[in-house]
């Protein structure tokens, strides 16, 4: 962070380099795909118009942007189990 705050940082080259040096291969969109499991995460636990009103979005915009089916849910479906998969 420079003396003007987070202004001119390049916080993608240097999320890149992280997930690099960790021997993993970055992957597109690495923000937007942090914050779509953060969300999926948190409606797990909280009704969605809860999470997304504090994230700052919409349910219409959650469902086909953020929302994601996990492998956990998954296995939950195929075991037959009435939980959600957490």
């Amino acid at each position: 962070m420079g003396p003007s705050g987070w202004q001119n940082a390049n916080l993608r080259t240097t999320f890149g380099k992280i997930v690099r040096r960790a021997g993993l291969t970055p992957w597109p969109r690495l923000f937007h795909n942090l914050g779509a499991s953060r969300e999926t995460e948190l409606v797990e636990s909280y009704p969605v118009q809860v999470v997304t009103g504090c994230l700052g979005n919409t349910p219409a915009v959650a469902m086909p942007d953020y929302l994601m089916t996990t492998d956990a849910h998954f296995d939950a479906v195929t075991k037959g189990d009435k939980k959600s998969g957490t």
